[in-house]
């Protein structure tokens, strides 16, 4: 077994014994291994557990809407339809935001005189009552933004009725 590589070099020639030593020895030795796979199963979870626990203390518009890390992903949007969702799930439109580029006041509701926001537009306004109970829009903001395709397309469908889908 010995390849002789090793002779003359103490060190070595210790760590050849010690080998030996282990070969021949009729002690059971319990070796703990895991594999790459394993261990990376493992901390992707830790951190997703921690990633979920720090989304759940988080105090955004979002995370009122959305109370998990999971993915929402509906392939009947297209892009310019997501982008105006997810606009509308951070509650940071052009309609209701310009404001910060031209530090102009925030923007008043025409309707309501109360300050314009996502949850107003979607939910509140007597403005758009009509084209909310139209297209099945509810009441709770987190199911209007929810990930329901169905709540999603009737939600796209109520920003073009009422002209708001290219001002978000």
């Amino acid at each position: 077994m010995d390849s002789g590589t090793h002779i003359g070099i103490p060190g070595n020639e210790m760590a050849d014994q010690e080998a030996h030593n282990a070969i021949a020895s009729t002690s059971i030795v319990t070796i703990n291994s895991i594999t790459f796979s394993d261990a990376k199963n493992e901390i992707n979870s830790h951190l997703y557990n921690k990633w979920h626990s720090l989304w759940r203390k988080l105090n955004t518009k979002l995370n009122k809407i959305k109370n998990n890390i999971n993915p929402w992903k509906n392939p009947e949007l297209n892009r310019k339809e997501e982008t105006i969702l997810n606009r509308l799930r951070i509650g940071h439109t052009h309609l209701t935001h310009r404001y910060l580029m031209s530090k102009d006041e925030p923007p008043l509701c025409d309707s309501c005189s109360v300050l314009l926001t996502v949850n107003h537009i979607i939910t509140e306004c007597n403005k758009y009552n009509q084209y909310r109970n139209q297209f099945h829009i509810s009441e709770q903001i987190c199911q209007a933004l929810g990930p329901n395709p169905q709540d999603e397309k009737n939600l796209m469908l109520f920003l073009k009725k009422t002209e708001l889908y290219n001002l978000i």
